[in-house]
């Protein structure tokens, strides 16, 4: 089982990244009771973990496929 503990700003805001369409989120998430951090662009925190439940359901579709 995974599921996305929290997401924000790898840095701080300044003028130059409140002119970029993304920036760098580190996103904390859990996956077999093991905890990992990944650092993933993105336009907001919610659209960080997003990509993160994303690639995570796609990861697990994926073990599934190879198994069956």
């Amino acid at each position: 089982m995974s599921k996305v503990i929290c997401a924000y700003v790898a840095q701080p805001n300044t003028e130059k990244t409140d002119a970029m369409a993304t920036v760098p989120h580190v996103v904390e998430y859990e996956e077999d009771g093991v905890k990992y951090t990944t650092t993933i662009n993105a336009e907001c925190p919610v659209c960080a973990m997003e990509k993160v439940r994303n690639r995570l359901q796609w990861r697990r579709l994926a073990s599934n496929r190879k198994y069956s």
